[in-house]
């Protein structure tokens, strides 16, 4: 059965929530495991959780912490994802957390892909994995009609990391090469969140998951997780 949205009434209110249910799923896998992997995605809209997660009291040395996806830029590149959890994140306690870099220096994201995903393995499976989502219904970077997207959507693909050419998408701006979790991968994680903000956003989820009118990655997303996904919403 598809996830409706949880609407809260701000979004400070939504913030707060996600700070909160991230932190419990973090100390609860340390307890159990003796360690937690935390997977985030970039944005201006989670970047306010990961800077409230910064100063929680848990041992972050026993945390993991990957990207679902960036942007094939230097981590020195204002549009890299890794640039805003090290400001974000990885400051205060969080510091003491160990961060896994997606991109790599002098090669495509296709030839990265591999190391990379040999370097991610390690971290599987995910703890918590932080969504977003974009106008055309992308997740992670599984832009539709996208290069490299039918491998990286494919629960069978064995790679956990994927390389992305989104040149023929008008979502994707300057920077149409990424590299990006793959679905076999978001698919160990014992939850994933989905923070939305704007009425816009809402509709996308709406159109692709709930009424299904589209099949969009986020569709092939929101299927596979089921009741591991939580969506949390606010205008």
């Amino acid at each position: 059965m598809p996830i409706e949205p949880t609407h809260f009434p701000s979004r400070d209110a939504a913030i707060d929530q996600m700070v909160a249910i991230i932190s419990a799923g973090l100390k609860e896998a340390i307890n159990l495991r003796g360690k937690a992997s935390l997977m985030l995605s970039g944005g201006s809209t989670p970047g306010p959780v990961y800077k409230a997660l910064s100063d929680v009291d848990l041992d972050w040395s026993k945390v993991t912490v990957g990207l679902v996806d960036d942007r094939y830029v230097h981590d020195t590149d204002s549009r890299s994802n890794a640039k805003l959890v090290r400001e974000t994140l990885l400051q205060g306690r969080a510091a003491a957390a160990t961060f896994l870099p997606m991109v790599g220096d002098g090669v495509d994201p296709f030839e990265h892909a591999i190391p990379a995903s040999e370097l991610y393995n390690q971290a599987l499976p995910i703890d918590i994995s932080v969504m977003g989502l974009g106008p055309d219904g992308h997740t992670a970077s599984w832009f539709p009609d996208a290069r490299g997207v039918e491998e990286a959507m494919d629960p069978a693909f064995a790679q956990s990391v994927a390389g992305i050419d989104a040149s023929n998408s008008q979502v994707a701006g300057d920077t149409p090469l990424r590299i990006t979790l793959t679905a076999s991968a978001l698919n160990t994680s014992r939850l994933s969140l989905l923070l939305m903000f704007g009425a816009d956003k809402v509709g996308v989820y709406r159109n692709g998951v709930i009424d299904q009118t589209e099949i969009l990655p986020i569709t092939h997303f929101a299927n596979m997780m089921g009741d591991r996904l939580m969506v949390l919403v606010a205008d």
